[in-house]
């Protein structure tokens, strides 16, 4: 019997947003599973994470990897966004732009598919450009999370924190890398 299809993560309020984004439309579980912590490139990581992930699981995954790219640093923290708001928190990396006159980001996301251990994943990329502001709004993530401090373009200069979710899920980095790994499964690409 095979394993069902597996998001691979601990964080509560990524699998209640990745539920919120597929509306049933494929059939999943979730599970915590001690993936280490890679370096290097977005697309290098996420790659690297989801081949850790289904070996561990031993059957099909979905990984996630969200990188914070802020222009005026050259793209920095990226896939190090986690390690900045548990040292400076989301005030922090406000203010660490104070000296930029430029303080255009974007929010990516990567889910990452393998059917299995032997697999090469397949990427779903989305990306949602805005710039950092002064903190504003509750995230949902909590205090490791810079939902309070980006404003995506064209919403008014709202915080993602301050949107409710559906409103963030259209525009989101999720959203748009849920959208296209959608496509995907309905296209029949996969095997369930």
């Amino acid at each position: 019997m095979s394993k069902p299809l597996c998001l691979v993560t601990g964080n509560k309020h990524k699998v209640e947003e990745f539920a919120q984004l597929m509306d049933g439309k494929i059939s999943w579980t979730s599970l915590k599973l001690d993936v280490p912590e890679l370096q290097g490139l977005p697309e290098e990581v996420a790659r690297e994470k989801c081949r850790a992930a289904s070996k561990l699981y031993n059957g099909p995954v979905i990984t996630e990897d969200v990188s914070f790219c802020i222009n005026s640093l050259g793209g920095m923290p990226g896939v190090y966004i986690r390690y900045f708001l548990e040292s400076v928190g989301p005030d922090g990396i406000y203010n660490l732009l104070s000296a930029f006159e430029d303080k255009s980001a974007f929010a990516q996301c990567i889910y990452a598919y393998s059917t299995g251990p032997d697999a090469e994943p397949v990427l779903f990329i989305g990306q949602c450009p805005g710039k950092v502001v002064k903190s504003a709004g509750i995230s949902q993530f909590g205090a490791i999370s810079f939902d309070s401090i980006f404003a995506p373009d064209n919403c008014g200069g709202k915080t993602f924190a301050e949107m409710d979710k559906e409103e963030k899920n259209k525009i989101s980095h999720r959203g748009l890398a849920s959208a296209k790994m959608q496509q995907f499964f309905v296209k029949g690409d996969i095997k369930e």
